[in-house]
């Protein structure tokens, strides 16, 4: 893969792009990088200690060698980045838009685009489940899948992929997911999500299609609930979906988020997603559902 050489000089003069409130971004800072008369994004990686930049350095170089076989939607790494001959980062192709998470936050933004923009979530799913069977690429999986990892794309107004240095792909040890960790209910789904046994790795889970359904899935009951339904009990939880049946959702897409905690595999909820009416969705909120409980 190239590498771009770059002084400390000339990184003091790159200017931070400023993110939405909704994303949080504790690993890297995230700059505009003109390069070659293309935009580009320099992410800056803030640790770089042998294992993370070691497991980030693998898991780009996979990326890259299989880059023909990726979704269009994917923004791949391009480039290396060293400051002073000291990797510290990568670039990715700028993509004008907005990420996903503000988007979803948005109450100006209809309920049925938003909705659009998570079917494109589960597409992407499927079309990677086809990718891992007829491609060399068999072992590929989001892994932190969460709304701020994704870009809507105002030109185009389809779902772009970004993160992807987080990604499971290959033998890898990438770091960990914001929806698999041991205070999450995935922790209540004794044996169906495999536990990380492997010392070099931060993720407590290890990625696979179930973690990566049971993170869409959870993104979309976040969606509905307007705050956070990883981190609730298992009562709460259940109770929150007998509530969903309650005020009338689809069947199927209650047993979607059913399965998260039993022992079949999950399943993607994205084709029922287009029953949910807005008067289910304004029923689904937190403060709704707590005073009808």
């Amino acid at each position: 893969m190239n590498v771009i050489s770059i002084s400390k000089k000339k990184f003091a003069e790159l200017m931070p792009l400023t993110l939405a409130k909704e994303i949080m971004n504790a690993e890297s800072t995230i700059y505009d990088f003109p390069y070659r008369k293309e935009r580009k994004v320099f992410k800056k990686i803030h640790n770089l200690s042998g294992p993370v930049l070691t497991t980030k350095l693998d898991t780009i170089e996979m990326l890259d060698t299989y880059r023909e076989y990726l979704p269009e939607s994917f923004c791949v790494p391009d480039n290396l980045v060293a400051i002073d001959q000291t990797i510290s980062g990568f670039t990715v192709p700028f993509v004008e838009g907005e990420n996903l998470a503000s988007v979803l936050a948005d109450p100006n933004v209809s309920i049925k685009k938003q909705i659009i923009y998570l079917k494109q979530i589960g597409k992407i799913l499927d079309q990677l489940k086809q990718m891992r069977k007829s491609t060399p690429v068999n072992g590929l999986y989001l892994n932190d899948l969460h709304e701020s990892n994704f870009i809507v794309d105002s030109k185009s107004e389809t779902i772009r992929v970004v993160d992807l240095d987080s990604c499971k792909i290959g033998s890898n040890l990438p770091m960990s997911s914001r929806y698999l960790v041991p205070t999450a209910l995935v922790a209540d789904a004794q044996g169906k999500y495999k536990r990380n046994t492997n010392p070099g790795a931060s993720g407590y889970i290890v990625a696979d299609e179930n973690s990566d359904l049971y993170c869409y899935n959870i993104m979309i009951l976040n969606y509905l609930y307007g705050s956070s339904v990883n981190n609730m009990g298992l009562t709460d939880f259940y109770d929150y979906l007998t509530y969903l049946s309650e005020i009338g959702m689809e069947p199927d897409l209650i047993n979607s988020f059913r399965m998260l905690l039993h022992s079949c595999n999950n399943r993607n909820p994205a084709p029922e997603l287009d029953s949910i009416t807005k008067e289910q969705f304004l029923l689904a909120k937190k403060k709704v559902y707590r005073q009808a409980r």
